[in-house]
Parts: C-alpha cells; structure tokens; sequence
C-alpha cells in the first residue's frame, strides 16, 4: 500500500495517479488474514483434540501424560496469543 501511494506521487499523470490509489490496499492482507483464520481454527480444534484425548487417559502413568499435555496446551496458548497479536 505505500508502494502504491509512493508511485502515485511520483507519476506526473493525474489519471495514472488517481487508479494507482483506487486500488484496495489491503487486499494484499487478505490471505494472511485467510490463513489466520484458519490456524485460529486448528488451534481450537487440537485443543478439542487435547481436552478429548485427557479425558480419555487412564491408569498408571496419567500423571506423566497430564504433564505432557499440560506442555502441549501451554505451547497452543502461546501459539494462540501471537496470532492473536498478529492479527491486532
């Protein structure tokens, strides 16, 4: 987008000008906004996935799987957080 702006004030032509800035300058976001939206949605889905998963451990070694999935849900919170930040 300031690409666009930045060639539309170099060009000496006003109409050249005037369709250089007519252009939607977000619609080179839109796929990383796509693919936001997406992980947004496999991360709640593997949390699911998780919580199912927890719900479904039993015996000696629950502890010790507990654990490992108390990382896994760390790490997609923290996942989480930055696209969210991202996506501010």
């Amino acid at each position: 987008a300031i690409k666009n702006g930045k060639q539309a004030m170099e060009c000496s032509n006003v109409v050249e000008s005037l369709i250089r800035l007519s252009k939607d300058p977000l619609f080179g976001l839109t796929p990383f906004a796509d693919l936001l939206s997406k992980t947004s949605l496999d991360v709640e889905r593997s949390n699911q996935e998780i919580d199912s998963r927890m719900k479904a451990t039993s015996g000696n070694d629950g502890d010790e799987s507990m654990e490992e999935y108390k990382a896994e849900k760390a790490e997609l919170a923290e996942c989480r957080d930055i696209l969210e930040e991202v996506r501010k």
